[in-house]
């Protein structure tokens, strides 16, 4: 019978440190190893995303920590804000509802730049961190 109890009687490596039967269960979990690249390798150079056409970039938003540094800011119609990521992992802005396109994946040393049209509240969030939150007021 191969049961928890006599697989482990049975394990040369187990009777070789003890002749008590251990219990319990062994799991694996999956490392990513893209995730501890930024320990291994150089800043990567800085990548702008979006487009802000001819406009004033009116507030800066840096992404460090894993939050918003900057939660709400205001701006003027017709201004861009752009979002600059500090962090060693990825993060996203995401506009809650759907009145303006997010950004793709801002990765390290990255940023991106939206232009606000329309007077509002616009609020966002990063997608693989959903607790990061923010808000532009544009009058």
């Amino acid at each position: 019978m191969n049961s928890i109890e006599g697989s482990s009687r049975r394990s040369p490596l187990v009777a070789g440190i003890t002749s008590k039967p251990l219990y319990g269960f062994e799991f694996t979990i999956p490392l990513h190893l893209k995730r501890f690249s930024p320990w291994f390798h150089k800043t990567p150079k800085p990548i702008v995303l979006g487009s802000a056409a001819g406009a004033a970039i009116a507030a800066d938003v840096r992404m460090s920590n894993v939050k918003f540094m900057g939660d709400t800011i205001t701006i003027a119609a017709g201004q861009a804000v752009r979002w600059t990521n500090a962090d060693p992992i990825e993060h996203t802005v995401t506009f809650d509802g759907a009145a303006e396109p997010g950004s793709p994946v801002i990765p390290p040393n990255g940023s991106y730049v939206h232009r606000f049209d329309k007077p509002g509240t616009y609020t966002y969030h990063c997608t693989p961190h959903p607790f990061m939150k923010g808000a532009v007021v544009v009058r």
